[in-house]
């Protein structure tokens, strides 16, 4: 019986084998030649325990091993009585003794006055050739053999990664992912397909067909292993791939309605398997955060409920939220980002629920915020405020961060205030028992969307920050009063779509047509 070993692909890459037939979980899943180690017998090599009577096994003699008895016919010589032994060892020894020659001074330099002690030998030469050798460039191994390719996942490096890493300290996706992505087909065909798609959007440089092309190696890749009960690709991969397929769809998205949702989809059903991941740190940690701002950007541009089940993962984070001492910045941009969720949850469960716990839920998220705003850590201070000035051609105000962390967990914040007061004054106009203050409720309504808005415009590199307010645009733009804000937002829209890529034409005629204005 042959036992079977792992594949020789795997140990040359000094990972662990699950020894799979005919090719093993890693080779197939970075898409590798899988190349099977040569089979060993079972039995151990006969000279280990030859001469061990307690490990000898019962029965026949086997070949190779050493007899401890001998037959009664053996023959034996006859040695003779005197017998005397020599040491050899010093003769032996000094057969292999070397004794090392005294180089000669060099003609040449005694002729130009040097010191035998300065004078080049030929071990010398010898020496320095060898170093020269060792100095002469190697052509090294590259990574990926293509140069498009190459191109692609660095242009996801620079310029798309940083959007999902907005919310994270660690740099996941522009570092973690790229890292991985030269030996996880999975995750580079996610790379290379969304570059494509955002460079096919702004410059035209790379065909759509291409991006295409790529989406559907990855989902060639994706699909098999979905198939299996277990995943052969690691959750924190798998989650990661799904939120870059998913930035992927909303930037092929040419109109809301053409939005397919697969991948949205998909990655609530991974996330409510594994709720664990939102505090589990690393790469798993990022993405499941990243996925819940993309089904918050969903949310807001249709006006409906938060897909991932937010009261089970309440109760998981609320304990790790506990203690406010020891929470990280990273901890409150999270605490931000959940407390927009579940208020985009509250506002838009029309009819769902008696009064009451809509009232409580109101309440409990009022309590959420001001603790927010009140408990946070000072950093997350502007690093500078001017107000918003109409006459000068300044609907927003000015507001400045140095961390993209800041500005986008302010923006969650303001918006969640805004969507709060929205909802409370549309609960006032559908019932006239209730006390309306409709004045001061637009005025704070407005106040919270210029924070939205004017953090976006303040900073032109803040992506991130953009997106969000091309999102709140969607979900609150019957809030926007005055030509200027419209005006300054329509252009907001217009550059987001020609410099970022995500299309916002639909959107774009639609207000323009209910404002009235005409899009230059």
């Amino acid at each position: 019986m042959a036992i079977s070993r792992g594949c020789i692909t795997c140990r040359q890459r000094h990972l662990k084998c699950d020894r799979e037939s005919p090719q093993c979980q890693r080779c197939q899943a970075s898409g590798r030649q899988c190349v099977p180690a040569p089979l060993r017998p079972s039995r151990k090599a006969p000279f280990r325990h030859g001469q061990n009577p307690s490990l000898r096994t019962e029965g026949p003699h086997r070949f190779g091993d050493s007899r401890l008895e001998f037959p009664s016919d053996q023959t034996w010589l006859q040695t003779p009585r005197p017998i005397s032994f020599e040491d050899e060892s010093s003769v032996t020894a000094a057969m292999y003794l070397v004794v090392a020659a005294e180089p000669e001074p060099s003609l040449q330099g005694q002729q130009q006055g040097y010191l035998p002690s300065e004078s080049n030998t030929d071990s010398d030469a010898e020496s320095s050739c060898d170093e020269v050798e060792r100095l002469v460039v190697c052509a090294p191994v590259a990574k990926l053999a293509d140069y498009r390719e190459a191109t692609l996942l660095r242009h996801f490096q620079r310029t798309l990664g940083p959007w999902l890493d907005a919310r994270e300290h660690g740099g996941h996706f522009t570092v973690t992912v790229v890292g991985l992505a030269t030996s996880c087909q999975l995750l580079l065909y996610a790379c290379l397909a969304l570059s494509a798609r955002h460079l096919s959007n702004t410059t035209n440089s790379v065909p759509s067909e291409v991006a295409e092309d790529y989406h559907g190696r990855c989902i060639a890749i994706l699909l098999p292993n979905l198939a299996h009960e277990g995943f052969r690709t690691s959750f924190d991969t798998l989650l990661a791939a799904t939120v870059i397929l998913r930035l992927f769809e909303q930037m092929s998205s040419l109109t809301p309605l053409n939005d397919s949702q697969n991948h949205l989809l998909a990655g609530s059903v991974y996330v409510t398997s594994q709720l664990e991941c939102a505090i589990s740190g690393g790469l798993a940690e990022a993405s499941f955060w990243a996925f819940v701002v993309q089904d918050i950007q969903f949310a807001l541009a249709y006006q409906i409920k938060m897909r991932l089940p937010l009261d089970a993962l309440s109760r998981g984070l609320s304990q790790r939220w506990r203690d406010h001492s020891n929470l990280t910045e990273q901890d409150w941009v999270h605490r931000a980002i959940f407390i927009l969720a579940k208020t985009v949850d509250h506002c838009y469960s029309y009819g769902q629920g008696c009064p009451g716990a809509a009232d409580s839920t109101a309440r409990s998220l009022k309590r959420e915020i001001r603790a927010w705003e009140t408990k946070r850590p000072d950093t997350f201070q502007p690093l500078y405020f001017h107000p918003a000035d109409s006459g000068a051609g300044r609907p927003f105000p000015t507001i400045c961060y140095t961390n993209i962390e800041h500005a986008v967990a302010t923006q969650y914040i303001c918006l969640s205030k805004a969507l709060i007061l929205q909802h409370r004054s549309y609960l006032e106009s559908e019932s006239p028992d209730i006390a309306a203050d409709s004045s001061s409720v637009t005025k704070m309504i407005s106040d919270n969307l210029g924070f939205v808005f004017g953090i976006s415009l303040s900073a032109e590199d803040a992506i991130p920050a953009r997106i969000t307010a091309c999102h709140t645009l969607c979900a609150c733009s019957s809030e926007i009063r005055g030509p200027l804000a419209r005006r300054a937002l329509l252009s907001l829209l217009k550059r987001t779509e020609l410099e970022n890529g995500w299309v916002w034409t639909s959107v774009l005629h639609q207000l323009s047509d209910k404002w009235d204005i005409i899009i230059p």
